[in-house]
């Protein structure tokens, strides 16, 4: 039993409660559970309410420690008389293992444990994330950037713990990748960098170096990268351009790739703004506001999909009608895509910073 649970004093008035607590008003509580512990992509959990002897438990497994503080406050708001048996999934990982970090320029977050499993997002060189399980060659892992939870070849990260990732990103300035891509060196292999790669680095003559966890050194031409607490909003008026023809790639989140949410945050993610993964999600964080106050920076929302309003009436967006970034004529459509998007706006949306 986890710090926290509670003990129903006798068997008599756990019946009661349970009785009181029949069809809508469990339903109800679980519905709150969920609702604290949020969407699924975010999180992974799976919970039961049961009576066991004359006790009410609330039984199964949440994904992080965050997650079970969650649960528990849920549950003291509620009643006293709940026992809770809730176990997690970090827990179980050993504790050089708990943390990773992405190697690889960019690496595939998928739905299951298996290659031909859909992609729901990426990874890019040094980003972190949380370690949950393990399952042969796949590791299952909380993106810190997105919370985003899912499979990822285990070959594509290294393992550490917190303490380590702690040292390492206070051993130097954090920087980030300006370009669309970064040649660069990883212990003498030479690595394409994607466009928003984020390391903590020192100045070394014409390069950036970062010393990782496990020693690998990496160098970054310092034409290819500047300080990430340099960046500003208007800084985007400056970098979205760079991406047009960029292929679409479902679930892409680098400039080998992109969805059209993907993009969105990759590109908010470059001037220090976090906004959701999936469009969405997006589209439930921003701030509603009228056409009429549209400026740049802003998103435009369509069935399943989100675009970057650019000004003049027009936006750019990670489409499979074009194959990829491109801007289309939003208010002036010359063509049946451009019309359709008019006719399909769900939110004009602004992301508050």
């Amino acid at each position: 039993m986890l710090e926290g649970s509670k003990q129903v004093p006798d068997q008599r008035s756990a019946q009661i409660i349970l009785l009181g607590m029949r069809n809508m008003e469990i339903y109800q509580f679980m519905k709150k559970i969920e609702e604290v512990l949020g969407d699924r992509r975010m999180c992974k959990y799976g919970l039961r309410l049961e009576e066991f002897g004359g006790r009410l438990v609330l039984i199964g497994m949440v994904d992080t420690l965050e997650s079970l503080k969650r649960v528990n406050d849920v549950v003291s708001t509620i009643s006293e008389n709940i026992e809770i048996t809730v176990r997690t999934l970090e827990e179980k990982v050993p504790k050089l293992a708990k943390w990773a970090v992405c190697i690889s320029t960019v690496c595939d977050v998928r739905r299951e444990a298996k290659f031909r499993s859909e992609r729901v997002h990426q990874l890019i060189f040094g980003e972190c994330a949380k370690t949950l399980s393990f399952e042969n060659e796949y590791v299952l892992i909380k993106d810190l950037r997105t919370s985003f939870v899912g499979w990822v070849k285990a070959s594509q990260l290294i393992f550490t713990d917190e303490a380590s990732i702690r040292v390492w990103k206070a051993s130097g300035d954090e920087v980030i990748v300006d370009k669309r891509f970064s040649k660069s060196d990883l212990d003498g292999n030479i690595l394409y960098l994607s466009f928003g790669t984020k390391i903590p680095a020192v100045e070394k003559g014409n390069f950036w170096e970062s010393v990782f966890p496990n020693g690998r050194i990496l160098k970054i031409p310092k034409r290819d990268a500047s300080y990430v607490g340099e960046k500003k909003f208007e800084d985007l008026k400056n970098i979205w351009s760079d991406f047009l023809g960029t292929p679409y790639l479902w679930g892409g989140a680098s400039a080998y790739g992109y969805d059209c949410s993907g993009y969105v945050g990759r590109l908010y993610d470059y001037i220090g703004v976090k906004i959701p993964r999936d469009a969405d999600l997006q589209k439930d964080a921003a701030m509603k506001i009228k056409e009429t106050e549209l400026r740049f920076g802003d998103l435009v929302f369509f069935p399943g999909h989100v675009a970057l309003y650019i000004g003049n009436g027009e936006i750019v967006h990670s489409n499979l009608t074009q194959g990829g970034v491109g801007r289309s004529r939003l208010f002036s459509p010359m063509n049946s895509y451009e019309k359709w998007l008019k006719e399909h706006v769900t939110k004009f949306g602004r992301v508050v910073r």
